[in-house]
């Protein structure tokens, strides 16, 4: 089992210098990983602010009173429409 961990981390000294080696070949892609991860989170957090807040300004200029789009009529009338057209 060490000979086999002493290949995989490829120190060609044995233990003494696995140290150094592990943050080389294990903590480093992590840590790449993980701001990898974090930026990704970020991104998808703006795109969906971004979504609401386009939303929410279709809505508040439009003609139509808030109300009308939470009438359950209306709702099934732009259905209605959609499938129309």
């Amino acid at each position: 089992m060490l000979a086999w961990a002493d290949n995989v981390f490829g120190t060609g000294e044995g233990w003494s210098g696995i140290g150094w080696q592990i943050g080389a070949r294990v903590l480093l892609p992590a840590a790449v990983l993980i701001v990898a991860v974090a930026g990704i989170y970020n991104w998808q957090e703006k795109q969906r602010l971004a979504e609401i807040v386009e939303l929410d300004s279709q809505l508040l200029t439009d003609d139509l009173p808030i109300d009308a789009y939470l009438d359950r009529g209306f709702e099934n009338w732009l259905k209605k429409r959609a499938a129309e057209q």
